[in-house]
C-alpha cells in the first residue's frame, strides 16, 4: 500500500491562520510537493511546534528550535493509504505461459463480462510465438489486450505480475 493526500489539504503560508488548530499535532513538513510526496512515502513526520505567519517559511516543526522554514504543512490525519493498482504484462513465450497456466485455461473477452469459456490449448507456434486457443489465433500481446484470464481467485488479466 502506498500514500496519498489531496492538495487542497496542505497548509502553505496563505492559509496558515487555519493550520493553528493542528498546533501539537503531527504533519509533514516541506517545501516542495515532491519533497511532501517523498516524506509521506518514508513515514517522516514531526509535531508542529507552531506558526509564525509574518514570513512564508512559517512552520516550525519538533526539532527545529526556534527557526521557522517549512513553507508547507501537511497533517497527518489528511494523508491516505490507498491500495496501488496491480500492474501487469503480457506473457513472454509459451514456457512462462504454460508455467502458469497449463493445457487448459479459463477466460473472458475483457468488454463482455456476462460470457465465460473454458478453452483448450490447441496450438504453438514457436517461430512467431503465437497460440491457438480453440481456434483462435493470436500472438500473446493479442490474447493480453483481448482476454482475461480465471487464476483459481478470481479474474485478472491474460498475463502476469509485473
Amino acid at each position: 500500500m502506498s500514500k496519498s493526500f489531496d492538495k487542497k489539504d496542505v497548509f502553505s503560508w496563505a492559509n496558515c491562520e487555519e493550520a493553528k488548530r493542528y498546533i501539537g499535532m503531527n504533519g509533514y513538513f516541506a517545501h516542495t510537493l515532491s519533497q511532501l510526496t517523498d516524506r509521506i512515502q518514508k513515514s517522516d513526520f514531526n509535531h508542529l511546534e507552531k506558526i509564525c505567519d509574518f514570513n512564508t517559511n512559517c512552520f516550525c516543526r519538533s526539532g527545529d528550535g526556534v527557526m521557522c522554514y517549512w513553507s508547507m504543512f501537511l497533517p497527518a490525519d489528511k494523508v491516505k493509504e490507498v491500495e496501488e493498482e496491480k500492474k501487469y504484462r503480457a506473457y513472454k513465450n509459451f514456457d512462462e505461459f504454460d508455467h502458469a497456466v497449463g493445457d487448459i485455461v479459463h477466460l473472458r473477452l475483457k468488454h463482455k463480462h456476462s460470457s465465460e469459456y473454458i478453452y483448450l490449448i490447441t496450438g504453438f507456434n514457436y517461430n512467431q510465438n503465437s497460440i491457438s486457443i480453440n481456434g483462435v489465433m493470436g500472438n500473446f500481446e493479442n490474447f493480453f489486450d483481448m482476454y482475461e484470464i480465471f487464476n483459481g481467485k478470481g479474474w485478472q488479466p491474460f498475463g502476469v505480475k509485473e
